[in-house]
């Protein structure tokens, strides 16, 4: 009975660690994500510098999966380069060997009361500060909390463990048959996608001389090769580029892998590591690994990305749910494409002059193909956007997901309105043959330039979201709206001059005007999504 407990608690045990390290990382890439993407982006195409901001990230976050996973998004993006890829995932892996440095320093002290503390903070932080900020570090203080009270537990049960007589035959047959010990650690890690959980539980175990030395080593190395594989069954069929940088880890561990085994041992009976631990030993010896697999590729960085180029032949899987989880990334997807509708929106605008005057309907297939991209697009992005997981997003993910919505559903309506409207304007032009008064259409020409200059301001806008940018927007929509109506009165005045003008012809002038008016209003009403996101701030 007593040994159901044991093993009951230790199951919980592990899942408390486990929850608390998925838990404090995911709050963390909420907290710094749009720090992390800003490095990412700007760092320079140099390979130390890139391994250094992989450290740094890694290090923010507290997890390699999501440096990795936010490095692979900007690659996705066409953002990131190959080799800055590669770099920040080999800088991922040096900034865990620091955290397990940590947990080998948990190890010596009794963690349960911190553990409780912690957790008692948080819980507190979550009901007393109100904004977003402080409550995702009440978040980060829970988790980190519950990650040690699982991990507290886990040690502590392992003492009794170590006395049953069934488990002490199973460390007995690990000891002797390192191979197991190596494939259980690397099918841990490719279910985790994370070497973490592995190399901790392994270090727990090798404190308390559960397991050798030998063992231990096994284990951490199974966890160390299986850790990208993990990724790689998950982002298959998302981007041949990202597949190339973890496969490119893969080979580099498992390498590096078969040459430690010739090393490692040599490093362990130096005469300088004598007063170090077996678990201080092994994690030193993880840390020489990842620094190696860092020097390693660096003679062979250009050689592998030229090799690599030829075989990268298809273009990303639009919208994958691997970036479900990354709300940054999610949005920065989004509006890639929501600029891939705002392109099309602008090459209908510029050929709606030009479907009035052609003899052939060359411009209104045109702009028929770009509404159709326009509206496949809409339906894309909100299909994506609709599969984010609303309960896991702050409120100000949340209103950055309703202003992507806003816009999604602004461009599809703007071209849905120049392809039915304006276009059936210009079949009825081009049906009837009637003529608009040449002065006047040169006036909706240069109409035309302005409704699109100040299309091109709105879209900026939508990036920039300034304050003075947005005033020249409104500025700019009423002076078209003079100008719309100057044209409306000097049309009706020759009107009444010069007869040979129809009255059909004039219906279906002024009916353009109404158009071009409502295209204006359209275009200034987008801005104001992006107003009332910046007053909710």
């Amino acid at each position: 009975m007593e040994s159901k407990f044991i093993y009951s608690t230790y199951i919980l045990g592990l899942l408390g660690m486990y929850y608390g390290f998925v838990g404090f990382t995911k709050v963390s890439s909420r907290v710094f994500s749009a720090l992390l993407i800003r490095m990412m982006k700007n760092v320079k195409d140099f390979y130390p510098l890139t391994v250094v901001t992989g450290i740094l990230s890694t290090l923010l976050f507290g997890r390699l999966q999501l440096t990795q996973a936010y490095s692979l998004g900007l690659l996705y993006l066409k953002e990131s380069s190959f080799k800055k890829s590669v770099g920040f995932v080999l800088g991922c892996g040096i900034a865990t060997s620091v955290y397990l440095s940590i947990i080998v320093v948990l190890l010596h002290f009794e963690w349960l009361l911190a553990g409780t503390v912690i957790l008692i903070f948080g819980l507190l932080a979550l009901f007393i500060f109100r904004s977003d900020l402080y409550r995702q570090h009440g978040q980060r203080l829970f988790y980190a909390g519950v990650f040690l009270l699982g991990f507290a537990w886990m040690n502590y049960t392992h003492q009794f463990l170590a006395q049953d007589p069934v488990v002490e035959e199973v460390w007995f047959f690990l000891n002797q048959h390192l191979l197991v010990a190596f494939i259980g650690s690397f099918l841990l890690a490719i279910f985790t996608q994370s070497s973490f959980l592995s190399s901790v539980i392994t270090l727990s175990l090798l404190h308390l001389n559960i397991i050798n030395y030998e063992s231990a080593l096994a284990m951490m190395m199974g966890g160390f090769v299986g850790a990208p594989i993990g990724p790689i069954l998950a982002y298959h069929g998302v981007d041949q580029r990202g597949i190339a940088v973890l496969g490119v880890l893969s080979f580099l561990r498992l390498v590096i892998t078969g040459l430690s085994i010739s090393w490692i041992p040599l490093l362990s009976q130096a005469s300088f590591l004598i007063t170090l631990s077996p678990s201080e030993l092994l994690v030193l010896e993880y840390f020489f690994v990842q620094v190696l697999l860092f020097l390693l590729y660096w003679p062979f960085e250009k050689r592998v990305e030229f090799t690599i180029k030829p075989w990268i032949t298809k273009e990303p899987t639009l919208f994958h749910r691997y970036f479900a989880n990354l709300p940054n990334i999610n949005f920065e997807v989004v509006r890639v494409y929501i600029m891939d509708m705002a392109a099309s929106t602008k090459e209908m605008m510029n050929l709606v002059c030009e479907s009035f005057t052609e003899k052939n309907r060359d411009a209104m297939i045109k702009i028929d193909e770009q509404y159709d991209q326009v509206e496949q697009k809409a339906r894309q992005i909100n299909f994506y956007l609709s599969k984010m997981n609303l309960e896991e997003l702050s409120y100000a993910e949340s209103q950055k997901e309703t202003h992507w919505f806003q816009i999604s559903h602004a461009f599809k309506n703007m071209a849905s309105f120049i392809n039915r409207n304006i276009m059936e304007i210009a079949a009825q032009k081009k049906e009837r043959a009637f003529e608009f008064y040449p002065n006047a259409w040169e006036h909706v020409v240069a109409c035309q330039k302005m409704l699109i200059e100040n299309f091109d301001r709105m879209v900026e806008n939508l990036i920039l979201e300034d304050p003075e940018s947005l005033k020249s927007i409104l500025r700019n929509q009423k002076q078209i709206h003079s100008v719309n109506e100057e044209i409306k009165l000097e049309y009706l005045q020759e009107l009444r001059s010069d007869k040979k003008l129809s009255i059909e012809g004039t219906a279906a002038f002024l009916s353009l005007l109404s158009q071009l008016q409502f295209l204006n209003i359209s275009i200034s009403r987008m801005a104001y999504p992006t107003i009332d996101r910046r007053k909710q701030r």
